[in-house]
C-alpha cells in the first residue's frame, strides 16, 4: 500500500462516519499496512 493509498483509505474510513474507537483502530491498521510502525504505550 502506498502512502497515497493509505490516505485515501483513511479518508474513506472517516468520511461521513461517526468516529468511534474502532475508527482509530482502523486508521492504525491502514497505517501498519502502509509500512508505518504503530506501537502501544508501555
Amino acid at each position: 500500500m502506498t502512502e497515497h493509498d493509505a490516505l485515501l483509505a483513511i479518508q474513506d474510513l472517516m468520511d461521513e462516519a461517526e468516529w468511534t474507537p474502532d475508527t482509530l483502530n482502523g486508521i492504525a491498521d491502514i497505517m501498519c499496512q502502509a509500512g508505518y510502525q504503530i506501537r502501544d504505550t508501555d
